[in-house]
């Protein structure tokens, strides 16, 4: 069988023979390279590999539009020779099968290691006598940018090694959506769940290409890679984020400092909101509307609403400025416990701690007569009993979890966390306090940022925010008992152990944990403000992952964020986003992205023209 790659142009040749395991037949392996050469005349390419991958699931089409990353050949490759001006040949001996599938691809590097051309060519059976030639065409450089066409279009533009425009290219483009998404199998192909890409590519005309990517109809982020053939690199990602409306509620109060809470009664679900301090809403989500229920007139003004687990439901509370407890759509009753009497003091913060491990639940609050001088006290759930002093230095509160904790033993216990932002002016702007059993006086560790999550699950994390030579990273952690206190503060401070890490843009202000796709894995929701603090942006972050990478994507808010939640208010397996957004000129409003909801039109985009 002979193979022929292409036409034959008549430039370098080399003959490489290649024994496929012993007395099995031999295959010889012709290169010709361009004949491409620099402004002095100097030759482009000074060194030529081919290199044999064996895979059934491996295509030349795969390895020429940079489809499988460099790792993923390594792990295929069987075979290997070098040439370079003053070798021309060389042999493999048994080291790949006769009959396996094989990709063999033949590259040109220039003098600084740069890939100058490149080809491929499949093969199957190795017969005897065999032969192929691989004529090499010239490698491109990618550029992708906003086609700015109305259609959101991408401009990929390509040149050559010499710099000029390369035309009649192939380009096409993968994109990689969340977990359970496709497109229209009519129009696209469905590489596998949450993969898909145009039936054929189009071809670049003056070295430039406009594609269009289909977004998935589910709202969320997505990935676009651009594929070019013969790519000298692969074009990196870029993310967006799928055009949808959210669901808005009418105008909120916006003084209080937890305006929403979510509820949840066996299959129902909903979200209330303070619409004035003395009346509440509570809105259902019913398609990509939210339904308005009847107002709740509360009599006492309330500083915010706070969701409390009892029974497998999530019960709303309206907490009054003293502390007093309200139960507000068909909870129980509350007890009579508040934080002070009538008048005596204010509420300037609010949060409730879940039950972690054998520490048991309870309302954490910032009260005093003044917003300086006021402490961190706590209250059982609902109320009942007398207040207790948390922390005498009352910064403001930023979060409250569970984290696991490593033991000598091996075995782990869950410890309940409080992240305090401690305004100081120098060191760090947050700690978070772990309750001990083993130490009375309690755990503190330093924190860098103040946007701390939690995941729960098997093994509940803190998500935390770092920083190395890439920016800002997402780290989910566990903790690990530090037996020597801290001797200034004579607190035993635990060690983080990191368990995941990502990119963000930004440290988060706020961050949540939900269930956006199918694949049953946590993801990351968080937000964080712009420097002029205008609007803020959310960053979504997928747990399925590209190239070792989560899918990730940025949207940016029509103001700025008060308040972020997640819950699934459908009951349809999917957590929708909720944003309580400060707009420009005061006005307060709720918005929900129902994410299990399909848009029809999640933004049409045209057909790119095939290459000819």
């Amino acid at each position: 069988m002979n193979d022929t790659v292409r036409t034959m142009r008549g430039a370098l040749a080399f003959v490489i023979l290649v024994s496929a395991c012993g007395d099995d037949p031999s295959l010889r392996i012709t290169v010709e390279h361009p004949a491409l050469v620099d402004q002095n005349g100097d030759d482009l390419i000074v060194r030529t590999t081919i290199v044999v991958y064996e895979s059934d699931n491996l295509t030349c089409t795969e390895v020429e539009f940079g489809d499988v990353s460099g790792s993923q050949l390594d792990g295929f490759e069987v075979a290997r020779v070098e040439t370079d001006a003053t070798k021309t040949a060389g042999t493999f001996d048994g080291v790949f099968s006769r009959l396996g599938h094989k990709v063999i691809v033949a590259r040109g590097f220039g003098a600084s290691g740069d890939l100058v051309a490149a080809e491929c060519a499949d093969f199957d059976e190795i017969v005897e006598d065999d032969s192929a030639t691989i004529e090499t065409i010239e490698t491109v450089t990618v550029s992708v940018g906003a086609a700015e066409d109305g259609n959101r279009g991408v401009l990929v533009t390509t040149t050559d090694p010499l710099s000029k425009p390369s035309n009649n290219r192939a380009v096409s483009w993968r994109l990689y959506g969340a977990a359970g998404t496709s497109a229209d199998p009519a129009k696209f192909t469905n590489v596998s769940d949450g993969i898909w890409e145009p039936k054929a590519p189009t071809c670049t005309s003056d070295g430039e290409a406009f594609i269009h990517p289909a977004p998935p109809k589910l709202p969320g982020g997505f990935a676009v890679q651009a594929r070019v053939s013969w790519a000298a690199e692969r074009a990196p990602l870029f993310t967006q984020f799928t055009p949808f409306a959210t669901a808005e509620s009418p105008s909120l109060d916006n003084s209080t400092l937890k305006p929403c809470a979510v509820r949840r009664s066996g299959a129902t679900r909903g979200v209330v909101c303070l619409e004035t301090p003395t009346r509440a809403h509570e809105y259902t989500l019913t398609g990509s509307t939210l339904a308005r229920g009847a107002a709740q007139n509360l009599g006492d003004p309330a500083v915010g609403v706070v969701s409390i687990e009892q029974a497998g439901n999530l019960d709303v509370y309206a907490i009054t400025t003293e502390g007093k407890w309200l139960a507000i759509s068909g909870a129980p009753a509350a007890g009579a416990g508040q934080w002070c009497l009538l008048g005596a003091c204010s509420t300037f913060d609010l949060q409730v701690v879940p039950a972690c491990g054998s520490s048991a639940s309870f309302l954490l609050g910032k009260v005093g007569a003044v917003k300086a001088t006021a402490t961190l006290r706590t209250i059982a759930l609902k109320g009942i009993g007398a207040p207790s002093l948390f922390r005498q230095n009352g910064d403001a509160i930023s979060s409250a979890g569970c984290i696991t904790e490593l033991q000598g033993d091996g075995g782990t216990v869950i410890r309940q966390a409080v992240v305090i932002e401690t305004g100081a002016a120098v060191g760090p702007p947050a700690r978070v306090i772990f309750d001990c059993a083993a130490n009375p006086a309690g755990c503190d560790n330093p924190l860098l940022n103040e946007g701390v999550g939690f995941t729960g699950g098997s093994e509940p994390r803190m998500i935390i925010s770092t920083f190395d030579a890439t920016g800002t990273v997402l780290s989910g952690v566990v903790a690990r008992p530090n037996e020597k206190p801290n001797p200034a503060t004579m607190l035993r401070e635990d060690r983080f152990i990191e368990r995941t890490r990502q990119p963000s843009a930004a440290p988060p202000t706020q961050l949540v944990v939900g269930q956006y796709d199918t694949d049953l894995q946590l993801d990351l929701l968080w937000q964080f403000s712009s420097a002029q603090a205008r609007f803020s942006n959310v960053q979504i972050a997928y747990a399925r992952e590209v190239d070792s990478a989560p899918i990730t994507a940025i949207l940016q808010t029509g103001g700025t964020m008060a308040d972020l939640l997640t819950a699934d208010l459908n009951n349809d397996g999917f957590d929708e986003a909720m944003f309580v957004i400060d707009k420009p000129g005061g006005e307060r409003r709720l918005q929900v992205v129902p994410i299990g909801i399909p848009y029809p039109d999640p933004g049409q985009v045209p057909d790119d023209p095939a290459c000819p």
